[in-house]
């Protein structure tokens, strides 16, 4: 018995160090990746995200694109980069087809609404030529409504 409390306080230890490093990574992956698709979208963006969600691509394996990042629009494009691994995809406004909100995506329900876009691409397999990708966003009513318009 008198073994385990120093083994017990010993891996709480690491617990904690371990959450404060991985919070320190995260927030410097998501602060860069913030830097990076702010400037590249031309400085201030029309709208913008940095803790959206990608949750993949139709046409593409079930992993691609899935994770965390910043998403971001401009008057002429829409720009995801994913924070780790480095991913991303760029669609400018005029390839988007149709704006979607909805609660599914590849199959999976998520219970809330998600921000879905279809939009035209040249790795299309479909016979539309169209893609769907969908994030889970802050204010899914609110990209919506900008997409639309966009």
């Amino acid at each position: 018995m008198d073994v385990l409390v120093p083994v017990a306080v010993v891996l709480l230890v690491a617990l904690i160090v371990g959450f404060v490093a991985l919070n320190r990574f995260v927030a410097k992956a998501r602060a860069q990746t913030n830097e990076e698709v702010r400037t590249r979208l031309g400085g201030d963006p029309v709208l913008f995200d940095d803790e959206a969600e990608a949750l993949g691509v139709e046409s593409r394996e079930q992993g691609y694109l899935r994770g965390m990042g910043c998403l971001g629009m401009n008057e002429r494009e829409l720009l995801f980069v994913q924070w780790k691994p480095r991913q991303e995809i760029r669609i400018a406004l005029a390839d988007i087809v149709e704006v979607i909100e909805t609660t599914e995506h590849r199959g999976r329900d998520f219970g809330r609404p998600i921000l879905a876009v279809r939009f035209r691409s040249a790795e299309s397999q479909s016979e539309d030529g169209t893609d769907v990708i969908a994030w889970r966003v802050y204010d899914v009513g609110r990209w919506r409504d900008a997409l639309r318009a966009g």
